[in-house]
């Protein structure tokens, strides 16, 4: 076979091609994982223990909506499926305490964006006694988890106060039902 000008050229330009296909292909990719990271929803919970009330607070410090998937209290050695709020009620119900507490609903499909903050529980302090609920938050003893994914479709959970989200392997429920065409 003899190599003249033009098959020289046309393996050239082919080559180029491919690079250039390459080279695309892997920018996408970069865009891709830097679009992820930018849009990161970071959900927190903590407890605000203020001289009048006492507050359950979740929070979104991260960079982008956080959308929960699946919402649970650990108390003892039960998993019961329901939100704080739920949990407070029947809790409240079991000790036969009067309800002295503000709520916030955390359902499934709830969009936290970044930067807003949720109170589940608000509980008015009163100093001739204590309220039940917070001592069982406020000292850990019963645990909120949440599953939460953002709207790429990563997966985080968090379980408690002050717990750092653990990215899961599991598919997200809620947003591809969020999603689906």
């Amino acid at each position: 076979m003899r190599w003249n000008s033009e098959k020289v050229l046309s393996l050239s330009a082919l080559v180029i091609s491919l690079a250039t296909l390459i080279t695309l292909m892997y920018q996408s990719k970069i865009m891709r994982e830097h679009e992820e990271n930018s849009s990161f929803p970071k959900l927190e919970l903590w407890n605000n223990n203020l001289d009048t009330k006492y507050q359950l607070e979740l929070k979104n410090t991260g960079l982008g909506p956080g959308i929960l998937e699946d919402i649970k209290v650990a108390y003892k050695d039960s998993i019961y499926d329901l939100d704080p709020r739920g949990f407070a009620r029947l809790y409240l119900d079991t000790v036969k305490f009067p309800y002295s507490l503000g709520t916030s609903t955390l359902g499934k499909g709830r969009i936290v964006q970044p930067g807003e903050k949720i109170w589940p529980l608000q509980i008015l302090k009163d100093s001739s006694y204590k309220h039940p609920l917070i001592e069982i938050f406020g000292s850990g003893e019963a645990n909120v988890i949440i599953n939460y994914s953002s709207v790429y479709r990563q997966h985080w959970q968090i379980k408690g106060i002050g717990s750092i989200p653990v990215l899961l392997e599991e598919e997200p429920q809620v947003i591809n039902e969020m999603l689906k065409p």
